[in-house]
């Protein structure tokens, strides 16, 4: 070959690679460009498992308002997001720790009365419930779970209630938290009671009847709620997500004190109330979810199935309407995933889905509604277990 003919074909390799580098440039480029305009679809995560790990659980015993429903009541969605939840698919349910009843269970018990100053041997309303009975006083206490419910009649004594004594939500706090010290109300019994800000309520006593203060200027009493530790977890894939722990009655909490006052300094307990089912995160087991849609339907089939709320929010626990609304209109604002706080004793935590909206009247107006469904799988439940009945809300 001749120096020519080398030449020759050495300026066509390079025009022969240079077109290959421009066309390899411009296929990813294209590519590239392709992927922003249309990306491809992330793949699915993996579903999460379930163990079912307690078999078919009983069903949840939910306290339910006595509202009730029109023959021709509608039920609409109009929520904030833009549409019903799809997640989760699985969640945990959790066993409640139950103490053995054994022969230092009433000594706990008495210790329990001794912190309000009621001695002597109790009357027992049953084998594991006792009741202690003093001047205006009364404290019933559950000897096996150490739950309790404290009462003193204020209302044979008014002298409990001066205004003046509390004046700003830190000294409310402060004041609720020397009174369960003091008392060694909940102690280490309350375990997941103290991490989120407790709920206040401002309270006076009006007309022989405790209702709801605008501002501290009209407080003579403040009623305290203690809210549960939130459940955190993580599923399959999934990221971690945090829920609440919702009330039978939505408004209050089932651990909450009632205080008035002894003098200007020293708070008077009114109402004490203690009630929590505790558990160990370790030993919960994964259950599938009843769809929030399938849910959402339940709803409208049987509303008074699972109606816990009728009344009016912004008087929290103060709100004591005694009559029995007709429903004839449902307007649901959100749907959250939560799990139930129970009043009463159960086996397990479990979770609700939460629907909440207004309600309108057959008689004209709205009032604030709330209802809870049980979020397990019905397959997953054993429904030949008693179902509940209609309760009116818990008193203040």
């Amino acid at each position: 070959m001749t120096l020519t003919q080398t030449a020759q074909a050495f300026r066509t390799f390079v025009k022969v690679f240079a077109v290959l580098i421009v066309a390899v440039i411009a296929i990813r480029g294209g590519t590239l460009m392709f992927e922003i305009f249309f990306p491809p679809e992330p793949p699915e995560p993996p579903a999460p498992v379930f163990d079912a790990k307690f078999g078919a659980l009983p069903v949840l015993n939910i306290t339910t308002s006595l509202a009730q429903y029109a023959d021709n009541y509608s039920g609409r969605l109009d929520l904030l997001q833009s549409s019903l939840p799809t997640t989760p698919e699985v969640a945990y349910v959790y066993p409640v720790l139950k103490a053995p009843y054994g022969f230092l269970s009433e000594d706990r018990a008495k210790e329990v009365a001794d912190a309000f100053g009621l001695f002597g041997d109790p009357y027992k309303l049953s084998a594991i419930e006792s009741v202690w009975r003093g001047p205006n006083q009364t404290l019933t206490v559950n000897d096996q779970t150490l739950n309790f419910f404290y009462q003193y009649r204020y209302n044979l004594d008014p002298s409990v209630f001066v205004n003046g004594t509390y004046t700003s939500a830190q000294q409310v706090i402060i004041a609720a938290q020397e009174l369960r010290e003091s008392y060694n109300i909940f102690g280490g019994y309350a375990d997941d009671l103290g991490v989120l800000q407790p709920k206040i309520y401002l309270v006076k006593y009006q007309n022989q009847t405790l209702q709801p203060a605008t501002d501290f200027s009209d407080v003579t009493a403040v009623r305290v709620d203690f809210i549960r530790n939130r459940i955190t977890y993580a599923l399959g894939g999934q990221s971690t997500r945090t829920y609440d722990f919702v009330s039978p009655n939505y408004v209050g909490s089932v651990a909450y004190v009632l205080m008035g006052t002894k003098d200007l300094t020293t708070p008077q307990p009114l109402e004490v109330s203690h009630t929590l089912w505790r558990y160990n995160a370790s030993e919960g087991g994964t259950y599938p979810v009843l769809s929030s849609v399938k849910a959402w339907e339940m709803l409208q089939a049987q509303p008074q199935k699972y109606t816990v709320y009728v009344g009016n929010l912004s008087l929290g626990p103060l709100d004591r309407n005694t009559s029995i609304p007709t429903i004839s209109t449902l307007t649901v604002k959100t749907v959250t995933f939560s799990y139930y706080n129970p009043k009463n004793e159960m086996d397990y935590i479990q979770p609700v889905w939460v629907f909440k909206g207004k309600a309108g009247l057959n008689v004209g107006g709205e009032l604030d509604w709330v209802a809870y469904v049980p979020a397990i799988d019905t397959a997953y439940v054993d429904t030949s277990t008693i179902t509940p009945t209609a309760t009116p809300p818990p008193a203040f």
